[in-house]
């Protein structure tokens, strides 16, 4: 099995490693699987010598649906939320979707006892966070984690004249669509923990609970409107 073909050494040619897959199939009699991304550079030459090699051709594409169903496959909350929110930002990428299944399943259990609210948006900005930081720099098209944690109000014109460019109209797209409008005190300290690969619980805490104050008091004058909307939208 030669594994990632297109990371070979620079002086390794893939002619070469053809010649070499031709030899032990006709000489030797083996079996040989070649892994690779189609795409990558540096593969012209396996563009132009694999119908002399190569038998089968097997294009292995799957969605970021069937990703996620791979990696979370539990029933919990956090599983379940995982499975609707990676597949919106199109991770495929099987060590990304681990690696905030790790950091998500570190944090909710120090916010076990507030609103699902805050364990939404926690779930929800790991998600972007970790996406950005792992991704970005190979794939100019994600935004980059600088953009992302250093977003204020801008994203929806607010306290903004700058002219954007093409490249940042396109992030700020993905971003809408994705639901996220801002990094707020807390983003900020999931922000860091995507860095360091670790949460300072006490400021995860922090935060978190200062959201979740915040969502409780926006329920309960949400509740005293409604219950005065039976008296005032009504003739009785």
């Amino acid at each position: 099995c030669i594994d990632d073909l297109e990371r070979k050494g620079e002086g390794l040619a893939i002619k070469d490693i053809l010649g070499l897959i031709s030899l032990l199939k006709e000489q030797k009699e083996c079996k040989i699987v070649i892994l690779l991304n189609d795409g990558e550079d540096g593969l012209d030459d396996y563009a132009k010598y694999h119908e002399k090699v190569i038998d089968i051709e097997l294009k292995f594409e799957p969605t970021a649906e069937d990703c996620a169903s791979i990696v979370y496959t539990e029933n919990d909350y956090i599983h379940t939320t995982l499975k609707k929110l990676t597949p919106k930002l199109q991770i495929k990428n099987i060590r990304i979707l681990k690696k905030i299944e790790r950091l998500v399943k570190n944090a909710i259990p120090v916010v076990s006892k507030f609103e699902e609210d805050v364990k939404y948006q926690i779930i929800h900005s790991l998600t972007l966070f970790a996406w950005c930081y792992y991704c970005s720099k190979s794939d100019a098209e994600i935004p980059t984690f600088e953009f992302v944690t250093n977003l204020g109000y801008s994203l929806v014109d607010i306290g903004t004249k700058e002219k954007i460019s093409e490249q940042e109209k396109n992030w700020r797209a993905i971003l809408q669509k994705y639901e996220y409008q801002y990094s707020d005190e807390l983003d900020l300290v999931l922000a860091d923990a995507v860095k360091t690969g670790y949460f300072v619980n006490s400021l995860l805490l922090s935060t978190a609970n200062n959201l979740n104050n915040q969502i409780l008091e926006s329920k309960s004058k949400g509740a005293f409107k409604n219950a005065w909307r039976l008296y005032h939208d009504s003739f009785s």
